[in-house]
């Protein structure tokens, strides 16, 4: 299943009592929520499954209407501490439309070649 970010807190499909989102959370220091998720072991396996892994536990918070488009909260796909600042930050500036995300970018690289 895709989902696309819900900017804001907008999103409806998230880990059981999430309450965080981009515009909520320290870019320098990630919630414990979500980082107690976080293994220090690396693990290959782990790896090549790691976005189903991290939306294994979600859960919507809200009843969703037919035909609404289903928003996740992209914060819970952040799987290493290293990355934490950098992903925080670029969810950010895509909500407040200063970035394009990875699809946007690419679709625009494609136009554009």
């Amino acid at each position: 299943m895709f989902c696309n970010h819900g900017c804001n807190g907008a999103y409806n499909l998230c880990q059981d009592g999430a309450n965080d989102s981009e515009a909520s959370v320290d870019p320098n220091q990630p919630p414990e929520s979500l980082s107690s998720t976080w293994g220090s072991a690396f693990s290959p396996a782990f790896e090549r499954n790691l976005r189903q892994a991290l939306i294994s536990g979600d859960k919507t918070n809200r009843d969703i209407k037919k035909g609404e488009e289903i928003l996740c909260n992209y914060l819970e796909f952040i799987g290493r501490a290293s990355d934490w600042e950098a992903d925080v930050r670029g969810l950010q500036g895509q909500c407040a439309g200063t970035e394009l995300g990875e699809i946007s970018s690419y679709e625009r690289e494609k136009q554009q070649a």
